[in-house]
């Protein structure tokens, strides 16, 4: 699971998480300006910018992986991220995230969750590609993260680091 959760965030950094749709108005705008954030450092390659977004215990569990302290695994993400921009030559050129999409949840801890449905747009060569599948964002002491679900196997992972997220799925598109 640790070496696929460095392969995550690494993938995450070089392209750059039971619900209702009803939440208090706060928590939708603190979501919202988390994305709305999260999608500017992405489409800047504000590596650190985009690192804050990855939840704490999944950094630290790269961390654990890499054999690092904390702040020294995430500078050496952030290397690695930058090399990655410069030798891909990728760029993410525009994205967007449907906050009227939202389906939010509250896990059996208490831990509130939501899925949303997140795009980019990234161009390589002059050719472009779009890409959209669904973003968890979960609650951490108060602070949303947003984990990119691009690949089937970082659900199961964050579960794994997260417990109280057993049991929650994709929802369905409307």
């Amino acid at each position: 699971m640790t070496r696929h959760l460095i392969t995550s965030l690494i993938m995450a950094l070089a392209l750059n998480i039971g619900t209702s749709s009803a939440q208090t108005p706060s928590e939708r705008e603190g979501l919202e300006k988390a994305m709305q954030t999260l999608l500017t450092a992405t489409i800047a390659r504000d590596i650190e910018g985009i690192m804050a977004f990855t939840p704490p215990r999944k950094m630290q569990a790269v961390a654990r992986e890499m054999g690092k302290p904390l702040d020294e695994a995430k500078a050496d993400l952030a290397q690695i991220g930058r090399d990655q921009d410069a030798k891909n030559g990728i760029r993410v050129i525009a994205g967007e995230y449907d906050i009227d999409q939202v389906r939010f949840g509250v896990t059996r801890e208490g831990r509130k969750y939501a899925f949303l449905p997140y795009a980019r747009t990234f161009e390589q060569d002059g050719r472009r590609l779009e890409l959209t599948y669904p973003a968890l964002a979960l609650m951490d002491k108060g602070k949303w993260y947003v984990v990119p679900l691009s690949d089937s196997r970082i659900l199961p992972d964050m579960q794994q680091l997260y417990p109280d997220l057993e049991g929650i799925s994709v929802p369905e598109s409307r």
